[in-house]
């Protein structure tokens, strides 16, 4: 159960936070906090990371939603048998996909609303954030002590 809320609550802070960046931000206008180690830009991101895909929205429609549902599936497989760590990996993959495909589906786009001041180009939002580190815990998942051959999940 944590393990879905966990998925829900970074949906819905990161929508939260979205709407708070349209409301708020001026568009591509940098307002640093922190001494300027991370500067909020509210940015429309037509595409997938880094605007890949910009000028193929369809194909990118199609891409993120089938991305999403096999993350939702495994998320769902990972509860009744996986390890904590592959839970949380997925839990903090699926809930930043969710927002981020709602965005897709809503807008058209994806609101990204920070950066750091060392990645002039690359702008972020919390459920970006939530699909790398899941992305990156499930690797180290892949490669930990606790992943022996034949261990049933």
């Amino acid at each position: 159960m944590w393990y879905i809320l966990t998925a829900v609550l970074i949906c819905a802070a990161d929508q939260l936070l979205k709407r708070y960046a349209d409301a708020n931000l001026e568009y591509a206008k940098d307002r640093p906090v922190l001494g300027g180690r991370i500067l909020l830009t509210k940015y429309h991101n037509r595409g997938a990371m880094l605007n890949l895909l910009e000028e193929k929205r369809e194909g990118l429609m199609a891409l993120s939603g089938a991305a999403s549902g096999c993350a939702l599936t495994l998320f769902l497989r990972s509860l009744k048998k996986g390890r904590p760590s592959v839970r949380l990996a997925f839990a903090l993959i699926t809930g930043g996909a969710a927002s981020n495909m709602s965005d897709r589906i809503r807008k058209g786009y994806v609101v990204d609303y920070f950066r750091f001041s060392f990645l002039k180009r690359v702008i972020f939002n919390l459920a970006d954030l939530s699909i790398f580190l899941g992305s990156i815990l499930m690797v180290l998942c892949q490669f930990g002590k606790d992943n022996k051959a034949g261990q049933g999940e």
